[in-house]
């Protein structure tokens, strides 16, 4: 992908989200919290998930195209977080979890 895009490191990141996310899940689809470090590893990506969101919705003159591809990888990306957060410690707690780091 070419850098000088506007938004390029914005949907390289998201895509790079989706496949950590993927990662937290065992064969069967279900999230794996036997993975070492599950709930870290859950909020590291939580908040990376945020920040990311929170740069997209800084940028001006994204590609139209480029916007909606994110704007579809961010739908996957939530739909992928919810069952991650409910095995975790900080669950319904939101965003000010990414604070207190």
């Amino acid at each position: 992908m070419n850098a000088t895009y506007i938004g390029a490191s914005v949907l390289k990141g998201i895509f790079d989200l989706n496949i950590e996310l993927l990662s937290l899940y065992d064969q069967g689809g279900t999230p794996d919290t036997k993975t070492e470090d599950y709930n870290a590893r859950v909020k590291d990506v939580y908040c990376s998930f945020m920040k990311l969101g929170d740069t997209f919705k800084a940028l001006n003159g994204m590609v139209a195209g480029m916007k909606k591809l994110y704007k579809n990888q961010e739908v996957t990306a939530m739909s992928r977080l919810d069952p991650l957060t409910r095995e975790t410690d900080f669950h319904k707690k939101g965003p000010e979890i990414c604070l207190a780091s």
